[in-house]
């Protein structure tokens, strides 16, 4: 994106162009500016690494996770239902699959919790719907704002619990 690119023309057709606008005003803005950090030190070298990714990630899971699936049954069966006249209706895990990604993104803007940690809720209860063989017992809107609701009070639930025992 140097002064005389022509960025403009080649990406005019492009979604991507109001966001090299964006940069390029932010730029503008900036122009002139020292830079708030001026130092050459890294936080992380990647000389003292110790850890691979997959331990790395492991340890974040098991930060981030939740001890036991089988509290959620109670909840789980409050909104799904696992009776013989909803047998021939969607599987609770389907349902939740299907309706991950907006789940996720309202229960992390309601409770500011990360993303990540409400996708591990998710899977345990996905997991668990699947092994309670939960139905969708009615309108889809309404069941999804339950399932929503209740995750969103469980994730509130965990927030709190983590954040009480970590010292501060």
């Amino acid at each position: 994106m140097g002064p005389r690119a022509r960025w403009r023309r080649q990406y005019a057709d492009w979604p991507a162009l109001q966001k090299l606008e964006y940069v390029d005003e932010l730029m503008d803005a900036l122009r002139g500016q020292r830079p708030p950090v001026n130092t050459r030190v890294r936080v992380w070298p990647i000389s003292k690494l110790d850890m691979t990714l997959r331990e790395y990630y492991a340890e974040k899971r098991a930060f981030y996770a939740v001890d036991y699936p089988s509290t959620y049954d109670h909840e789980l069966c409050r909104v799904f239902s696992n009776a013989p006249r909803h047998a021939n209706r969607e599987l609770a895990a389907r349902f939740i699959t299907r309706n991950a990604k907006e789940i996720r993104a309202l229960v992390a803007r309601w409770t500011g919790e990360s993303e990540f940690t409400i996708d591990q809720l998710l899977q345990d209860m996905i997991a668990r719907s699947r092994r309670l063989k939960l139905r969708v017992p009615g309108g889809e809107g309404q069941v999804l704002l339950d399932f929503a609701g209740m995750l969103a009070v469980r994730s509130v639930h965990f927030l709190y619990r983590r954040r009480e025992s970590i010292p501060l």
